[in-house]
């Protein structure tokens, strides 16, 4: 290889390595932004996950999410000096700003799920089924006027129907 193609592959590489660390920055901003620190707040004040988990919270550094347009999903985990727990959120952007729709943590060693913040636009009487063991608030996810997944479509490990 000539010298003038290891510096255009040495600034190739170069280049990629700074793209892929700025895309790993703006992931890293968006979901360490508003919606988490609100979440955390709202999670300081809830009596309940004060009484469950304790205070002060720590939130662990790894999370998880998705992203789209519009909306946020986003899970990270929580300690505190009574338990643990993992947080799940719903956030909305509106006029260019993020609210935060839904908050949930479910405490660990136990199948309890805390509503810290209920969203109305997931929830209707229609799109609970009385069958699954989440709380009403994660069963469905359909909107006024949809139809939720019938629970015995619900696959489990891929392969297998619960209802057989």
């Amino acid at each position: 290889m000539t010298k003038n193609g290891k510096i255009i592959l040495a600034s190739l590489s170069a280049v990629g390595f700074c793209g892929f660390i700025y895309i790993l920055y703006s992931a890293y901003h968006l979901f360490r932004g508003d919606l988490y620190h609100d979440s955390l707040t709202a999670l300081q004040q809830h009596s309940e996950i004060q009484e469950k988990i304790g205070l002060p919270l720590e939130p662990s550094l790894l999370f998880s999410g998705n992203y789209f347009f519009d909306s946020m999903f986003m899970q990270y985990e929580i300690s505190g000096p009574k338990g643990d727990g993992w947080v799940v959120l719903m956030g909305e952007k509106s006029d260019g700003a993020w609210t935060l729709g839904s908050l949930w943590v479910q405490v660990n060693d136990s199948d309890e799920f805390i509503t810290v913040i209920e969203s109305e636009a997931y929830i209707s009487d229609e799109t609970v089924s009385e069958s699954c063991d989440a709380p009403e608030d994660h069963q469905g996810y359909a909107k006024d006027g949809e139809e939720p997944m019938p629970v015995e479509d619900v696959l489990v490990d891929g392969s297998e129907n619960i209802s057989e």
